[in-house]
């Protein structure tokens, strides 16, 4: 459970493993030396990071190396250094991955150090990235970071007395420069992420305590895919999925902050929505069983997906909490639009 929040994340992955794509030659983005990633993997984070340049002036960049290198952070600075040519200045960031020598880095341009400090960096490597290439999965570990960094550079933008530690707490990682290096095994299996406990989380008589009873399974950083909080068919979609303690916290602070607008009802189904400019916040869809009310991830996988800035969309109306948004009005790309 839990991807800027774990339905952006697993919306994410399934856009990743199902989009289709083109340039996926293009060296801007990418060089992956090693051979790990398909071409449709390729063909995705080139289109991916190429719209990120155009809308936020962010050069992310991916370079996985054929050959270890003794000094990941000296030749993460040494290719570093074309990365400010398209964005004007040193809006640079480089994933640079060493799977011979186990080791993966960050590096962080000049202007963008104070958006993403090296205590944050290294969290999103350890909690993040980690936790995927261990699992093989190299190339949707560097698109879940991706993410999360979009993320944080959407809250540093819009929010006043944005903390950039707020997040990390009393956690933290060190680096020669602007990034930080972590230790990678890529198809180890081995992760720092939590496991399950034996409390049950659940279903609740109101879409508002299910809501709640949610963020505490966020909050403890809960992984079981069974709990009763969950529609079956959701519980059967989340045992394909990785879940990581980074998207389960991004989820939580994004729950945090959100104000929901209203809840609508129609007979067993009830969708949590929030204002219709909000965009970064995609509506929650609730079924009733006879335990209470669960979350239905399944339905909001089939139906919402997300862009590379974080905003949903809707794929089809064909699905039964449309009543929900029936005084809304859409793009002819499924985006929510403010009526004029």
């Amino acid at each position: 459970m839990g991807l800027e929040n774990m339905m952006r994340a697993f919306l994410l992955m399934a856009l990743f493993f199902f989009c289709s794509c083109s340039n996926a030659d293009e060296p801007s983005f990418l060089d992956d030396r090693a051979g790990l990633l398909s071409r449709q993997q390729k063909a995705y984070l080139n289109d991916y990071n190429n719209a990120l340049l155009k809308d936020l002036d962010i050069h992310f960049k991916l370079i996985i190396l054929a050959e270890r290198v003794e000094d990941i952070n000296a030749t993460a600075a040494a290719l570093f250094g074309d990365l400010g040519i398209k964005t004007g200045g040193a809006r640079g960031l480089l994933f640079l991955v060493d799977p011979r020598g186990k080791q993966a880095r960050i590096e962080v341009g000049y202007d963008l150090e104070t958006v993403f400090p090296d205590a944050f960096v290294g969290y999103i490597e350890n909690n993040q990235m980690v936790p995927f290439f261990a699992a093989g999965r190299t190339g949707t570990g560097v698109a879940a970071a991706t993410e999360l960094f979009v993320s944080r550079v959407q809250r540093y933008l819009s929010e006043q007395g944005f903390d950039p530690f707020q997040e990390i707490g009393a956690r933290r990682y060190f680096s020669g420069g602007g990034g930080a290096r972590v230790s990678v095994d890529i198809g180890s299996g081995k992760t720092n992420s939590r496991g399950v406990s034996a409390e049950p989380f659940l279903a609740r008589t109101s879409p508002e305590e299910t809501l709640h009873e949610y963020m505490r399974v966020l909050r403890q950083r809960e992984k079981n895919p069974q709990l009763e909080l969950f529609t079956p068919e959701t519980r059967v979609f989340f045992k394909k999925w990785l879940v990581t303690d980074a998207q389960q916290d991004s989820e939580l602070r994004s729950l945090e902050r959100a104000v929901p607008e209203k809840i609508v009802f129609s007979g067993e189904y009830a969708v949590i929505r929030y204002p219709v400019g909000q965009r970064t916040q995609a509506p929650y869809f609730l079924k009733k069983g006879a335990g209470g009310w669960m979350l239905d991830f399944w339905t909001m996988s089939q139906v919402l997906q997300m862009n590379h800035k974080n905003h949903y969309h809707f794929k089809h109306f064909n699905h039964p909490y449309r009543f929900a948004f029936s005084d809304w009005h859409f793009d002819p790309n499924g985006f929510p639009v403010v009526s004029r």
